[in-house]
């Protein structure tokens, strides 16, 4: 697993940042329009002896500026081999979803807002997809590339093309369904495309490493959130469903409304990862959970 960080500081006179730059930090180049508010982007990722000590100059200039850091995980495919289940996304938008009323059943709606001197806001909205999901038009397809999400999912849906689906039915892959995706301009469905459903399992997942949990208060449901970029979930293989290639634990991300966590199985990495079809999707290791 490699980390990487992109540290963005509102100010470039800060001592903090020469020695971040000579501790081994790279300084990026921006162009903007407004330069009202000077900017200074830095990166650096974890081969850095220094990595710690670069983030802790950061959380100490804090103090005199504004300081953003974004972490971006990546992981190796020999990493994702070894792994028995994996979390499943698409970073390629090929559709954009048209959100309409009766797509969704609120299943439980929870918020609350406290004004004491500063905002305290909390929201829960657990939902169903219970309607096909309607798009202005197709993805564009490529060789390599036969799956896709879309935006207004925040890109956990995930859709796939007629090959994709061949694949996935020829190989045996369990847990699936596949649901059509409608017109906005005929309400008929679209040919070779369809939306994955993953079968709906309880929630097997866990907080790993810099994850954050939050109990809505009316209903209990768990909602794992983060900032940053940097958190892990790790999955309780003790409760996971034997024999299913493709799972999803429906609103289980988020701080606010949850979105489906779709997990697919080591088989299913390997026959997606060897058609060479699946370019647009980003696969994640999911680690063991420790289960006293």
């Amino acid at each position: 697993m490699r980390t990487n960080c992109r540290i963005t500081i509102f100010s470039d006179s800060l001592p903090e940042i020469e020695i971040m730059i000579t501790l081994g930090a790279t300084k990026l180049e921006y162009s903007s329009p407004v330069r009202s508010n000077p900017l200074v982007f830095l990166d650096v990722d974890d081969s850095n002896p220094h990595f710690n000590e670069i983030l802790e100059l950061a959380e100490e200039i804090k103090g005199k500026a504004q300081v953003s850091t974004m972490f971006f995980v990546s992981f190796t495919e020999e990493e994702c081999f070894r792994a028995r289940y994996l979390h499943v996304r698409s970073t390629f938008a090929g559709l954009d979803s048209i959100y309409y009323p009766g797509q969704y059943e609120q299943l439980h709606y929870y918020e609350t807002v406290t004004i004491q001197g500063r905002n305290i806001y909390d929201r829960y909205e657990h939902t169903q997809q219970i309607a096909p999901t309607i798009a202005k038009k197709k993805p564009t397809w490529r060789a390599d590339r036969q799956f896709c999400s879309d935006y207004g999912s925040a890109m956990q849906n995930l859709y796939c093309s007629d090959l994709a689906r061949k694949v996935i039915v020829d190989s045996g892959l369990t847990g699936v369904q596949f649901h059509e995706v409608l017109s906005e301009k005929t309400r008929t469905p679209f040919s070779d495309l369809w939306q994955l459903w993953p079968e709906e399992c309880e929630d097997f997942l866990m907080p790993g490493p810099y994850m954050q949990t939050r109990a809505c208060k009316d209903c209990g449901k768990i909602r794992y959130y983060s900032s940053g970029g940097r958190a892990r979930l790790i999955i309780r293989e003790d409760i996971v469903p034997v024999g299913l290639d493709f799972m999803q634990v429906a609103g289980a991300v988020g701080a606010d409304t949850g979105y489906p966590y779709n997990v697919v199985s080591h088989r299913a990495y390997c026959v997606l990862k060897q058609s060479s079809i699946a370019r647009a999707l980003v696969f994640e290791p999911l680690e063991n959970a420790v289960v006293e």
